[in-house]
């Protein structure tokens, strides 16, 4: 699905951070967002995750804009595997990896064996399956990456 970001511009407490900024990746193509420290990239990218609104232009998926959309419907589209780990908590990898499912479930669904069979193969493509009874916050920090790349698969 295409990615088309028309003139956004995004502030963080009132200071514009990206300006007029246009971004457009075809479904399959690999994007690279290049420039220097401070110039706006992370900044971008949560804007097209939902974590920061723009205050000017649109982001769209598709046909759609992600704002005009529920969160739970945008959640079912797209997955994030942020640059910083989230804060540490005490949940096992196959249980990080699961959280991964909670856009699919609805509010008191529980775990079912598809789930089961998805967060399994998540992992395993990502490697992280020898991990799965570990404790999140005891992994090396490319570890972490390897098991949020697997919730965002999952």
């Amino acid at each position: 699905m295409q990615v088309q970001v028309r003139g956004a511009r995004i502030a963080i407490d009132g200071t514009v951070i990206v300006d007029g900024a246009d971004l457009t990746a075809a479904p399959g193509e690999i994007v690279g967002l290049i420039g220097p420290n401070g110039s706006g990239k992370s900044t971008l990218l949560r804007g097209m995750y939902r974590a920061l609104r723009p205050v000017a232009g649109s982001i769209h998926l598709g046909e759609e804009d992600i704002w005009q959309l529920p969160a739970r419907r945008s959640a079912l589209r797209t997955a994030v595997v942020a640059q910083e780990a989230p804060a540490e908590f005490d949940f096992t990898v196959r249980e990080v990896v699961a959280l991964g499912r909670t856009p699919h479930k609805r509010l008191f669904d529980v775990e079912d064996d598809t789930d089961r069979e998805i967060v399994e193969e998540s992992m395993r493509r990502t490697g992280v399956q020898a991990l799965a009874e570990r404790v999140f916050a005891t992994l090396s920090g490319g570890e972490k990456q390897k098991v949020l790349l697997s919730k965002a698969l999952a």
